[in-house]
C-alpha cells in the first residue's frame, strides 16, 4: 500500500471540504475541517490548524454534535498554546473540559485538565497547575491508565517544583520515573530524570542530582527535527565537563557545567512546550 504524504493528504482534505460545502453537508464538512486541522497540526502549520479547528467547532454547533465541538475546542487550544496564544488557549481548553464533563467522558476530561495544567505551569501559575494536574491524575488513575498517570505525575512534579515544593516534587517524580521505566518511552524518561535532577538539587542532594541529569542526557533520543540539534552539543558539553573535572581544572569546570545545565533546561522546556499529545481516537 502506498503511504500518503502529509501534503497530499492536505490537498485531499481541502478538496473534500470544498465538495461538502457545495453539497451543504454540514456533518461531513465539520469532519473535513477537523481532518484538515489535524493534518496542519502534524505539519506544524499551527496557524492554519487553529483556523480549521475553529471552523470545525462552528460546524459541530450547527449540527448539535457536542462531542465534536469539545474535541475541536480542545485541539484548537492545544495548537494555540504552541503559538503562545495562552489566554485564548486556556479559554478553549476550559470550554472543552466543560463539555466533556457534561458528556461524562472521563478520559477526555483528564486529558483536557492535564493540558491546561501544563499550560498554567508554563505561564507562571504553578499553584493552579498543581490543582488541575492533581485532578487529572485522579481521573487517569480511576481509569487504570498507567501510562497517562505516569506522564501526569511527571508534570505534577515539575509544577510542585515551580511552586516552591521541591521535597514533594522529588517524591512524585521518583514514583513517575518508576512507572515510566516500565514503558518504552525514552523521551518521557529523560524529561522526568531532568525534572528529578532539578528537584534533587533544590533540596541539596547534589550527587543524586548530577546522577539523574547524567542519566537523562545518556538516554535522550536522537534529534528528529531541526529544533533538537542542540542535543549533540548537550552531550558534548557533558563529556567536556566530566573531562575537565577529572583534570581538576575547577575554575573552568563550573563555567562549562553551568552552560550545559542551561542548554539542557532549554531543550526540555522546548519538549514540554511542544507537548506529547497522547489523546484517544475520536
Amino acid at each position: 500500500m502506498r503511504r500518503v504524504r502529509l501534503p497530499e493528504a492536505s490537498d485531499v482534505a481541502s478538496e473534500a471540504v470544498s465538495l461538502f460545502a457545495v453539497l451543504r453537508d454540514d456533518v461531513r464538512l465539520g469532519v473535513g475541517y477537523q481532518t484538515s486541522g489535524d493534518i496542519a497540526a502534524l505539519r506544524r502549520h499551527y496557524d492554519d490548524a487553529a483556523q480549521f479547528y475553529s471552523s470545525a467547532r462552528a460546524q459541530a454547533r450547527i449540527v448539535g454534535d457536542r462531542r465534536g465541538e469539545a474535541i475541536a475546542a480542545y485541539r484548537r487550544g492545544d495548537v494555540l498554546r504552541r503559538l503562545d496564544g495562552n489566554d485564548e488557549a486556556i479559554t478553549n481548553l476550559s470550554a472543552a473540559f466543560e463539555i466533556f464533563q457534561e458528556l461524562g467522558d472521563v478520559a477526555w476530561e483528564a486529558i483536557s485538565l492535564r493540558t491546561t495544567g501544563q499550560l498554567l505551569d508554563k505561564v507562571g501559575r504553578p499553584a493552579d497547575a498543581v490543582q488541575l494536574l492533581q485532578t487529572a491524575l485522579t481521573r487517569f488513575q480511576s481509569l487504570n491508565d498507567t501510562p497517562m498517570s505516569a506522564l501526569t505525575m511527571s508534570d505534577l512534579g515539575h509544577a510542585l517544583l515551580e511552586n516552591g515544593q521541591p521535597a514533594a516534587a522529588v517524591g512524585i517524580l521518583q514514583d513517575a520515573l518508576g512507572l515510566i521505566r516500565r514503558q518504552d518511552n525514552p523521551q518521557a524518561e529523560a524529561t522526568t530524570l531532568h525534572r528529578l535532577s532539578r528537584a534533587l538539587r533544590a533540596v541539596g542532594r547534589l550527587e543524586e542530582a548530577d546522577d539523574a541529569q547524567r542519566n537523562a542526557v545518556s538516554i535522550l533520543p536522537e534529534p528528529s527535527s531541526p529544533e533538537d540539534v542542540k542535543l549533540a552539543e548537550i552531550k558534548d558539553l557533558y563529556l567536556t565537563a566530566e573531562a575537565i573535572g577529572e583534570d581538576a581544572l575547577a575554575k573552568h569546570f563550573q563555567q562549562v557545567s553551568d552552560r550545559q545545565r542551561q542548554l539542557i533546561r532549554e531543550y526540555f522546556d522546548r519538549v514540554a512546550a511542544r507537548g506529547d499529545d497522547p489523546r484517544p481516537e475520536n
